[in-house]
């Protein structure tokens, strides 16, 4: 009963440019003139103006900000099942003209969900490999549903998602896949022409996939060659922050490898609280590892009490349950 009021009330009398211009703006929730201007071909006084005139004769458009216009959410699902049935081929090309639009704005996150809509693998790529060097960078993981959607072949031809399928692998610990896709990174990579420098954008990235690969199934030559790459990305500008992983997983692989020694004085510089809390709280985990392996318990202990505690609270604190005991017993 709603669609055909729509239909018949709304939509149908309307001239057919005006149903034209509905239909196209319907593929976001939030509308710019500028924004309409890329989906409908015209410009962009004439954008606004349309937009406008649709406000004012009550078309469920309603203004969301001093220069912004959103469809009624009813009206925007209609228009855009009426698109999908009308207009099917142009659906992808307007997705992708938004990721676009979006990723020019500085909202990357409406160009992820635009360019994952409209099949834009390479750019897709692109944002979940930057979001992917993020989330290392702070001591956090990717989103684990973050290649939902995406194609097998897309994954095994674009660069940029194959390595986030090894990092993703990486992470749940599955080695084989892990292997196979860092396999496909490299082949992709390295069939790309590097930059008029010499230098390679994939450095910081691959250095990222090398050392959780390293992290997740033991320190191997990339893995150990990695932090240097990071450390190079630190200083050319390319990745500011990437010297404080590349300290913290070299010292961690060198745990990893039983070089305690060697490993303790860059921990005990991370662990002084200066860095952040992610590195201070790993770095003083991983200093409690040696205590224990080396039998010195109750060295280890004050570091993990004060380490699991604070881990509690905060896990108390999402979930509204008080803060469990036990924090020695769970270190044990």
């Amino acid at each position: 009963v709603v669609a055909d009021y729509l239909v018949e009330e709304l939509l149908a009398r309307q001239d057919e440019r005006t149903q034209s211009f509905l239909l196209r703006t319907s593929i976001t929730d939030h509308l710019t003139p500028e924004l309409a201007a890329c989906f409908s071909g015209v410009d962009v006084d004439e954008a606004r103006e349309r937009l406008d005139r649709l406000q004012v004769t009550g078309v469920f458009i309603t203004t969301s900000d001093p220069d912004g216009y959103r469809h009624h959410a009813l009206f925007a699902e209609f228009l855009r099942a009426c698109l999908r049935h009308r207009h099917p081929e142009v659906v992808p090309e307007l997705h992708r003209r938004a990721a676009r639009w979006y990723l020019a704005a500085g909202l990357l996150d409406g160009a992820e969900v635009h360019a994952r809509a409209g099949g834009d693998w390479e750019l897709l790529g692109r944002l979940l490999v930057e979001s992917s060097v993020a989330a290392a960078l702070a001591g956090s993981r990717q989103a684990q549903d973050a290649l939902d959607g995406v194609p097998a072949h897309a994954i095994a031809s674009v660069p940029g998602l194959a390595l986030v399928a090894a990092v993703t692998a990486c992470e749940r610990g599955e080695r084989e896949a892990a292997d196979r896709y860092r396999s496909i990174v490299d082949r992709l990579i390295d069939q790309e022409r590097p930059a008029p420098n010499g230098s390679s954008k994939w450095i910081p990235a691959r250095a990222v996939l090398d050392l959780e690969h390293g992290w997740a199934f033991g320190a191997d030559q990339r893995a150990r060659a990695a932090p240097a790459c990071l450390r190079a990305a630190a200083a050319d500008g390319a990745a500011p922050d990437a010297g404080l992983l590349a300290a913290l997983r070299e010292a961690e692989l060198d745990v990893d490898e039983g070089f305690f020694d060697k490993a303790a004085p860059a921990l005990h510089e991370l662990a002084n609280g200066r860095h952040g809390a992610w590195v201070t709280t790993e770095a003083r985990a991983t200093l409690a590892l040696i205590d224990a392996a080396n039998g010195a318990v109750a060295l280890a202990e004050p570091l993990l009490d004060g380490l699991l505690h604070a881990s509690a609270e905060r896990a108390a604190r999402r979930s509204g349950l008080p803060v469990a005991d036990g924090g020695t017993g769970r270190a044990a």
